[in-house]
């Protein structure tokens, strides 16, 4: 779907689609129908291969994460292509500064707990105590993995990953770039949820963005996006269930191998959309023992984290923009942190 608004010399133009197993809405600004259409095709076919090559569970056999997937298995050698080799360059570099608090080799157990290829858990009963001890005494981890030119092997035949806690954050940068250089200097895309703006005379429904209160439907408050910026939000509410009595999201711990037990969500705002969707994910794991100093290792200046029990810990550089609510400022305690 393609429509324009505002008359002027440059028009807006909608588009959405579904793409990387969600709902992609953008925006751009352009002075010609054609040159629109050109581009939100170009991105839209960029997505949806992404979508398939970099999901371990597509149906696609093509799909180039699942083929790489099945050669480690095997103990074989993949030859990556430039698009993969540096989005595992970048969760290398992710993983490393994180501590291992964003690990795409927590794949086995992202299945384990029934979300393989599933939006909720197919679990009726969890995983045993005998069997995550075993992930805790002797799990794979990104680090196992070898990077050579562009061969990608490893050691361990049961390395596995998943790239979902970053995957689409990076496929937001590709499409930053994409834009600059097709002459396009006003956008905004929502894909499934992490925005990413460009341009410094964006309207207002574009650039403030309400954050959701994970126990709720309201909004917590809300924060205006800069030029260039991406917000990203990892949350216990957004893929979940009761199982045995106990609630099961997908984030899950690399260390534990278990869901997160100790955060509801953790918003954080980069100028990289890839940084801010691997470092949502590795704080919301870090939790409220780590997760300071891993937003300061990964170069995080704005975040946000919710405990268990509602309490809101902010940075003083999210803090400075953030709107607050009056039920949030009324119902949650909150914290500024240095980061």
């Amino acid at each position: 779907m393609l429509t324009a608004c505002l008359q002027q010399e440059e028009q807006r133009y909608d588009s959405e689609f579904i793409a990387m197993g969600t709902w992609v809405r953008i925006s751009i600004w352009t002075g010609s129908t054609t040159h629109a259409a050109s581009i939100t095709q170009q991105i839209e076919n960029q997505l949806k291969q992404q979508g398939i090559d970099w999901y371990p569970w597509s149906e696609d056999s093509h799909s180039e994460l699942r083929r790489l997937n099945a050669a480690l298995n095997k103990g074989a050698t993949f030859n990556a292509s430039d698009d993969l080799l540096q989005l595992l360059k970048m969760s290398m570099r992710m993983h490393l500064a994180s501590e291992g608090f964003f690990d795409p080799a927590v794949m086995p157990m992202t299945a384990a707990w029934g979300f393989a290829n599933y939006p909720q858990p197919t679990l009726t009963t969890l995983p045993s105590t005998t069997f995550l001890r075993s992930w805790q005494r002797s799990r794979p981890k990104l680090t196992d993995l070898i990077l050579q030119d562009h061969f990608v092997s490893s050691a361990r035949h049961d390395l596995q990953l998943d790239l979902g806690a970053i995957a689409k954050g990076y496929a937001l940068d590709l499409v930053k770039q994409h834009l600059h250089q097709s002459g396009i200097s006003q956008a905004c895309i929502n894909l499934g949820g992490q925005l990413l703006v460009i341009g410094k005379s964006l309207p207002a429904t574009c650039t403030w963005i309400h954050l959701q209160n994970p126990r709720s439907n309201d909004s917590l408050g809300k924060i205006k996006l800069m030029d260039g910026e991406s917000i990203s939000t990892s949350g216990d509410y957004q893929r979940n269930a009761l199982v045995d009595g106990n609630l099961i999201h997908h984030l899950l711990d690399p260390y534990t191998g278990a869901p997160v037990p100790h955060t509801q969500s953790v918003t954080v705002i980069a100028s990289s959309a890839a940084l801010a969707d691997a470092a949502s994910t590795a704080l919301m794991a870090a939790g409220p023992a780590h997760w300071r100093a891993i937003a300061k290792k990964l170069g995080i200046r704005e975040a946000l984290r919710i405990d268990t029990s509602g309490k809101i810990e902010v940075s003083t550089a999210l803090y400075s923009r953030l709107t607050l609510s009056p039920q949030t400022l009324h119902s949650h305690p909150i914290q500024l942190v240095a980061l």
